[in-house]
């Protein structure tokens, strides 16, 4: 069990800093992101602000699917079932209104 636990906090730590990483790099070079996609500049600049929106959440999304992962390791597929039924239905799908 210790080897699993040091295996969980050594998948969290990768997993957050790649995803703090990645959300740095949106954030700072967004709008140069974005103009690769389109030269209009209201949508770039929308864009740019939906990026500082959604960009925060891939550090929590890590966390979910490190740790879902783990359970599913571990033979229990029930529960991150529920988990991400519970988050898409009642979480993520209100905060998009």
């Amino acid at each position: 069990m210790e080897r699993v636990y040091t295996g969980i906090k050594e998948g969290l730590i990768v997993a957050l800093f790649i995803s703090a990483m990645m959300t740095a790099l949106i954030l700072m070079f967004g709008k140069q992101l974005m103009s690769l996609f389109s030269n209009t500049e209201e949508l770039v600049n929308y864009a740019r602000k939906l990026m500082f929106i959604l960009a925060p959440g891939y550090l929590a999304f890590s966390i979910t699917q490190s740790l879902s992962g783990t359970m599913r390791g571990a033979g229990d597929t029930v529960t991150p079932l529920i988990i991400g039924i519970i988050n898409t239905v009642f979480i993520r799908v209100p905060a998009a209104f």
